[in-house]
């Protein structure tokens, strides 16, 4: 009487049973991994985005802030007119104290010759013959005075 060897332990069907298993479970990790790599690649490609899009921002600040200072120096450099010359002169001549020795200073800084009217302490100012740039700080300067007044009146 032989026996019949029972299939389910069978060396060979309990092995590749297993090996099926197994391999299962690989495939199964594999995918995980590369479903994280996925997420990873995913995760490091919006990080490169943003830090594009950041750069980029920034870029363009930085053209606009050249573009605005581009602005204010051909303001800057426009040539003044007869009108704002007389109007600086007239400013400066309300001036005393300090804030006149503010303008001998602005003017010594720009490189403009300064004329001292005999030996007192009083200078001439060729507003005619003054540089662009020196009459532009000489207005700011003025409109700071200003500004200053109107601040204490207030």
């Amino acid at each position: 009487n032989s026996v019949q060897p029972d299939k389910e332990n069978d060396i060979g069907v309990v092995y590749e049973k297993h090996s099926k298993e197994i391999l299962a479970a690989k495939i199964a990790e594999r995918r995980n991994e590369l479903a994280i790599l996925d997420i990873i690649r995913e995760l490091e490609i919006a990080k490169k985005q943003k830090e594009l899009e950041t750069a980029t921002n920034t870029f363009r600040n930085l053209i606009e802030l050249k573009n605005e200072e581009i602005q204010d120096l051909e303001v800057a450099l426009a040539r003044a007119t007869y009108e704002e010359k007389a109007q600086l002169a007239k400013d400066i001549h309300k001036l005393k104290g300090k804030k006149l020795g503010r303008i001998v200073e602005i003017l010594k800084e720009c490189g403009e010759p300064i004329v001292m009217l005999d030996e007192s302490d009083e200078i001439e100012i060729d507003f005619d013959s003054l540089k662009t740039t020196t009459l532009r700080e000489l207005k700011t300067f003025m409109s700071s005075c200003k500004r200053a007044e109107k601040a204490e009146r207030v």
